[in-house]
């Protein structure tokens, strides 16, 4: 007959002998879980134009530590920076995760000029005129109008007469966004009908007065001059 002390080590022997399958199917199973890829992406919302706001975000955990490169020789260390590019390009924004290079994401970001932004003008092209100028812009945009001659507007559709010849550079900005600012040049010189009549060839009679003891009078002889239309802008 067995001791009691016989008997417990053939029962520890016949435990162990039923747990190690088990133990060894978990250990197979925790080495076939897939192991989480360590390569991130990022993205960017907002518009794309000049002097907007560009918001970045990436799927890294905000744990991270993170370097932004955003083209333009700035750069940030927050997980989800926002941006705004003052001139129109692409630009190669590159994200560096944890200080590992090999976690760096490229993408490349075009930034356009807002042609929502542009403005025109029409009516009178000679001084004392009414030039009226108009803006692609939204009504509830804020203004500021430099119509060239010194003078200014806030309105959306302003009026402006111009009192000299010449050639003025008007610009528009939109929201106090120097960036958004938009120029054009207006030439204001004789009024068309009037430049259509005087351009062409036309003859002078050029008379000249000597003055001596009596007044003595010559016709010099006949000059022809041609006149060109554009002798009446700058």
């Amino acid at each position: 007959m067995l001791s009691t002390s016989s008997l417990k080590s053939v029962f520890s022997l016949l435990v162990l002998s039923c747990c190690l399958p088990f133990a060894a199917c978990k250990k197979n199973k925790q080495d076939n879980t897939p192991v989480k890829s360590t390569t991130y992406t990022f993205s960017y919302s907002g518009k794309t134009f000049v002097a907007d706001t560009v918001y970045f975000t990436s799927d890294a955990p905000s744990s991270a530590k993170f370097l932004w490169d955003l083209g333009d020789s700035s750069t940030a260390s927050v997980a989800a920076p926002n941006h705004v590019y003052t001139a129109a390009g692409t630009y190669n924004v590159a994200l560096v995760i944890d200080g590992d290079t090999a976690h760096t994401i490229r993408q490349s970001l075009t930034i356009t000029v807002d042609s929502t932004y542009d403005f025109s003008f029409s009516g009178a092209t000679s001084p004392g005129g009414i030039v009226y100028f108009s803006s692609k812009a939204k009504s509830d945009s804020k203004f500021l109008w430099s119509f060239g001659d010194g003078s200014t507007s806030t309105d959306a559709a302003p009026q402006h007469i111009y009192s000299v010849m010449g050639a003025y550079t008007v610009s528009l900005v939109i929201d106090c966004k120097t960036a958004h600012t938009a120029k054009k040049v207006a030439k204001i010189g004789v009024d068309p009908a009037i430049m259509a009549a005087l351009a062409g060839t036309r003859i002078y009679h050029l008379v000249r007065h000597i003055y001596h003891d009596t007044e003595k009078i010559d016709t010099m002889p006949d000059e022809t001059h041609t006149i060109a239309s554009s002798i009446f802008f700058p």
